[in-house]
C-alpha cells in the first residue's frame, strides 16, 4: 500500500492507501464492515468517508487491480 496507484491517490487527495481502499468499497450499494484495533483506526476508517474519488482516481484503480477474467473460487471452498 505504500507504493503504486493506491499510494498516489492516497497523495492527491490527503489521504492514507486504507482510506481510498475503504472509500473505494463503500461507494454506491456497498455496505463495508472494516475492522479496527482500537479508537485511532475507528477514526481513520471514520475519515474515509469523507474522501471523494474522482473518475480519474477510479480509472487509476481499475488500471492496477483489473477484475478477473474469470470465476475464481475463494480458497477453502
Amino acid at each position: 500500500m505504500r507504493g503504486g496507484a493506491l499510494a498516489e491517490i492516497a497523495r492527491r487527495r490527503c489521504a492514507t492507501p486504507a482510506q481510498i481502499m475503504l472509500a473505494w468499497t463503500i461507494r454506491g450499494d456497498v455496505i463495508a464492515i472494516p475492522k479496527a484495533g482500537g479508537a485511532e483506526h475507528v477514526e481513520e476508517n471514520f475519515r474515509s468517508l469523507n474522501v471523494e474519488l474522482t473518475e480519474e482516481d477510479l480509472r487509476d484503480i481499475d488500471a492496477a487491480f483489473p477484475a478477473p477474467s474469470r470465476k475464481i473460487p475463494l480458497a477453502g471452498w
